[in-house]
């Protein structure tokens, strides 16, 4: 191949890349909103778990105790 004949077929191929690039732009921007509907879903589910984790972890210190005063050593 020349010179001519690459370039040629070096912009050919940017043509289809182009157009399959503009072809999946829509589902592109539908993944891009499920992932941030996604992350919406998982910050409030890592909250609803932080909060979790802080009771069972006070539970943790506190039955011991609890226990202590209750039953005696």
């Amino acid at each position: 191949m020349v010179g001519l004949e690459k370039l040629g077929s070096a912009a050919s191929q940017v043509s289809v890349m182009q157009k399959d690039l503009s072809d999946l732009q829509p589902q592109l921007v539908d993944a891009s909103r499920k992932v941030d509907e996604m992350m919406v879903v998982i910050e409030k589910e890592s909250a609803e778990v932080a909060s979790v984790e802080k009771t069972v972890k006070a539970d943790e210190v506190t039955k011991p105790l609890l226990s202590l005063c209750i039953n005696g050593p």
